[in-house]
This record gives C-alpha cells, sequence and structure tokens, in this order.
C-alpha cells in the first residue's frame, strides 16, 4: 500500500527538475524496478551536495570572486572528505550501492490534491488522489536509507486544502526525520503564498530551499494560472528565501556540512538551510529567451539564487494545454547553457543577448558561446599569446578550466602550433577556427 503511494506520488513528482535521472540511478545503481518512479542519481548534478560540500569549504573565504576563478579542489582532499562524513551513510548489502560520492535522491509530493489550475500539470487532472502521513513517508525513507537506496530526500507537495496546510505536513516529515536521527541532505518546496513564518520553519530541517517561478512574466504567469498571484505569492517568497540566506550567512550558525551535520546543530533551533533554487516551465506559454534571460539575470543580481532548473513543457491528457505542443528539449538545453554562462562564465546579459536572433530566441542549431561568437566575429580570431581571460572565454570549446591550462602554458613560452595547446589536454576542435597562433589559423567556419 505504501509502496504504490510511493509510486504515484513518485511520478507526480517527475515534473518537478532536480538534476537527476531514473534511469540514470536503474543503469548505474541498480536500483530495484519498483523504486524507479521515486529514486533518482543525482551524482553528476548540482544535487550532489557532497560535490557542494567540498566547493564551499575550498572557497569559503573568496565569495567575491567568479566561480571560474575559484580553487579546483583535489581529488585526494574530495576523498580524504568522504571518508570523513560516509559514517553517516548506511552500508548496504548490495555492493554497487556503495559507491563512494553516490547521491540518490527520493523524490516524491507528499500530497497530489491540488487546489490550484495549472494547466499543464498533471496534478489538475490526476484521478488517483493519494497522500502520504508524516510518520508514513518518515518511516519509508528511513528505511530506503538504511539499506542504502538513497541518501537524500527532495519533498514537494501540490496545496491540499492551504499552503499551510500542505507545508505543515512536509515540516513534520521533516521533523520526524531529524528527532529519529537522520543528518542528510532533505531539499523542500516551498509552495506559493506560504506564510514566512513557515518559510522560516523549514529552513530549520532543510538543507535547501526552492519556489518554481515556472514563468518569468506576470503575463505568461497568466496564461498558465488562475489562481496564484505572481507578485506576492511566488517572486515575494524569493525574496523570503534570500533574506533568510543572508541571515544564516550574517550569523553563521547554519551547519558545516550537507550529508552530516556539525555537532553545534540543534534540532528545531539552528538553520541547515544553505542555499534556494527555482524552476522555469519552458514553452507552457508565449515567453520568449529573451523574457527567460532578463528575469535570470536579475534574480542572480538581486539574490543570492544557487541556480535555475528548466524544465521543457510536456503535454498531459485531460490538461487545458494536453494539444499544445511539446517544447523542443534543445531549447532547454540551450537555457542551461545560458544559466551556465551567467553563473559560472561570469557573462554578462548584455553579451549573451548577442546571440538571441530577431525573435529573442537562442538558435537551436548551435551552442550559445557559438551564437555569441558568429554574432561578435570582429573580434575573432583572437590572438592566442595575447587574448585576456575574459576575450577567451568567448571562444567556443574554452571553458574556465581550458582558459586556466592556456594562461598557465604561456607564461611557460610563447604558444607556436595547436600542438602545444593539444600536449596538455586542451581539445581544439571547435576551439581552432576562432583563434590565431603565429598567424596561422583555419577557416572561420559559419562566419
Amino acid at each position: 500500500m505504501i509502496l504504490e503511494k510511493l509510486q504515484k506520488l513518485g511520478m507526480a513528482a517527475s515534473y518537478d527538475s532536480c538534476g537527476g535521472g531514473k534511469e540514470k540511478s536503474f543503469r548505474e545503481y541498480g536500483i530495484p524496478y519498483e523504486y524507479q518512479n521515486f529514486i533518482y542519481n543525482c551524482t553528476q548534478s548540482s544535487e550532489n551536495v557532497f560535490t557542494r560540500k567540498v566547493m564551499d569549504s575550498a572557497n569559503r573565504n573568496k565569495s567575491n570572486k567568479k566561480l571560474y576563478e575559484k580553487e579546483i579542489v583535489s581529488e585526494n582532499d574530495k576523498k580524504e572528505l568522504w571518508n570523513k562524513m560516509s559514517r553517516v551513510l548506511p552500508t548496504s548489502k548490495r555492493e554497487e550501492l556503495n559507491k563512494s560520492n553516490k547521491c540518490l535522491l527520493m523524490k516524491v509530493l507528499q500530497d497530489n490534491t491540488c487546489v490550484h489550475d495549472c494547466k499543464y500539470c498533471v496534478n489538475t487532472t490526476c484521478k488517483q488522489k493519494v497522500s502520504l502521513e508524516p510518520k508514513e513517508l518518515a518511516d519509508s525513507f528511513e528505511y530506503l536509507w538504511k539499506n542504502g537506496y538513497t541518501t537524500g530526500l527532495f519533498l514537494s507537495s501540490a496545496v491540499h486544502g492551504t499552503p499551510e496546510l500542505s507545508t505543515e505536513k512536509m515540516i513534520a516529515s521533516s521533523r520526524l526525520l531529524r528527532e529519529r536521527g537522520y543528518k542528510g541532505y532533505i531539499h523542500m518546496k516551498v509552495l506559493p503564498e506560504t506564510p514566512d513564518y513557515l518559510i522560516k520553519e523549514m529552513a530549520l530541517y532543510a538543507n535547501r530551499l526552492s519556489i518554481n517561478i515556472e514563468s518569468t512574466t506576470t503575463q505568461g504567469f497568466e496564461e498558465i494560472t488562475t489562481t496564484k498571484n505572481y507578485k506576492e505569492g511566488v517572486l515575494k517568497k524569493i525574496n523570503t528565501l534570500d533574506l533568510i540566506k543572508r541571515k544564516v550567512d550574517k550569523e553563521q550558525n547554519k551547519n558545516d556540512g550537507w550529508f552530516c551535520d556539525s555537532e553545534n546543530i540543534q534540532n528545531g533551533t539552528d538553520m541547515r538551510f544553505k542555499s534556494f533554487t527555482t524552476q522555469i516551465i519552458v514553452g507552457a506559454n508565449e515567453e520568449n529567451d529573451q523574457n527567460i534571460l532578463d528575469r535570470m539575470n536579475s534574480l542572480y543580481e538581486e539574490t543570492q539564487l544557487y541556480r535555475t532548473y528548466f524544465s521543457a513543457f510536456s503535454p498531459v491528457e485531460g490538461t487545458p494545454l494536453c494539444k499544445r505542443k511539446a517544447e523542443d528539449k534543445t531549447r532547454e538545453h540551450r537555457l542551461y547553457e545560458t544559466d551556465w554562462l551567467l553563473r559560472v562564465y561570469g557573462f554578462t546579459k548584455r553579451t549573451i543577448e548577442s546571440g538571441l536572433n530577431e525573435f529573442g530566441n537562442l538558435p537551436r542549431s548551435q551552442d550559445v558561446k557559438e551564437s555569441i561568437a558568429i554574432a561578435n566575429k570582429q573580434i575573432f580570431p583572437l590572438d592566442l599569446n595575447s587574448a585576456t581571460r575574459e576575450e577567451l572565454l568567448l571562444v567556443p570549446g574554452f571553458g574556465p578550466k581550458t582558459v586556466e591550462t592556456v594562461l598557465k602554458l604561456r607564461e611557460e613560452k610563447k604558444i607556436k602550433e595547436f600542438n602545444d595547446l593539444i600536449e596538455v589536454g586542451v581539445r581544439v576542435n571547435k576551439s581552432k577556427n576562432y583563434l590565431n597562433i603565429e598567424g596561422k589559423q583555419t577557416r572561420l567556419t559559419g562566419f
């Protein structure tokens, strides 16, 4: 009975991005088929809080730098930290479940009965209404955790009755787990119009909180729902999360880790909260990539939002948008590239805008950096021996690590041919069309 509930609530939760995949959990860890609806492998995603903990530790005093300027954590440091934290992760009888640095999230809704009318959402038409009581959810998670099938919880809910009632159930579930001694990762979803006092209580038990803004403009939001208030119910909650994050950082009373708490954390007293995220549904309304870029950029500039997730619209039978065409997954991918350029590469909004077409969208046929490069072809080809860090980051195929490698190499010697780059592990297949080395350059493809 409980397993059937988990399967249905896991399917209902699958529309919320977490950076992981169910098929990955089966392929890499052999998660049993009956758990496939609600166990996600997030080892390579930003939900892998172990990796985030390592990066944050190494750069604790360098918050003023861009991500690409921060120090790279060595594999030895990662292994050392893993050994320290692995004591809180149970050992499974199945060898494949004992891989180090695993991040397997149990991802479910607490309840799938919803008062809202989101035109794309499966919960508006679902006839099998089910919910988990806090004890049922805590018991289920504890069993899966102790048997090595999961290392963290991603908990959301439809709004059954009121945001207060639904949020209180999620809080009660998380509180039970903490009281039972679970010291691992919990991500809880903030529901629209949740009172601030409950969001603060969520921060006592969750490592990460998030609220889905779904759309980037008021008009776009009203295209997909008539029962939510965009500015008051959603955007203001982003500000609430930001204020809590700043308060926690200032007081430095949060836990020191992700998988395990520091000894100073007191259940129900000290906040575990460390970051917050959001999600945008792409293609469910008439918003273009310019609208999405504008909203993302303002959130990153004005708040401490950790990252943005995207979910390409997919029609669900029986919903008001069931006849709308599914959004191309390529668009979702291009927006993830854009988010990466903003957060990690330090690109300005203006630079990214130069790659948009006349309709305010990113071309699907080439990655975002290529679109930007073609729109700014007057600066290419770049002289590899004199170009600045910022200019080198514009080169398609060059990421922050590659740029650091190039800068280090040219401190040692003058780069005279592409083989000099290949010898230090730099891939030049894409980048060589945009570079000039000693007067040598291949044809500028697409220029």
